[in-house]
């Protein structure tokens, strides 16, 4: 099951985390991507910050639904 990271605002994914084995360091957190993309998103600007537990949500995906992929 993946690990989506998407924008508040906008809905733009900045990170997808489809595999256990993709790295040796494991998902990246919310402020290792702020970090990356420098404090906003790439595509409308909205300032990105550490989400609380009101904002994480959990979905489980039908087979064979695919998510839009990062740009």
């Amino acid at each position: 099951m993946p690990i989506i990271y998407r924008c508040k605002k906008c809905g733009y994914i900045l990170s997808v985390f489809s595999n256990i084995r993709q790295t040796y360091q494991g998902a990246p957190t919310p402020t290792q991507l702020i970090k990356r993309f420098r404090g906003r998103c790439p595509r409308c600007g909205h300032v990105l910050s550490t989400p609380s537990l009101d904002d994480i949500v959990i979905q489980i995906r039908k087979r064979g639904e695919i998510y839009e992929k990062a740009e």
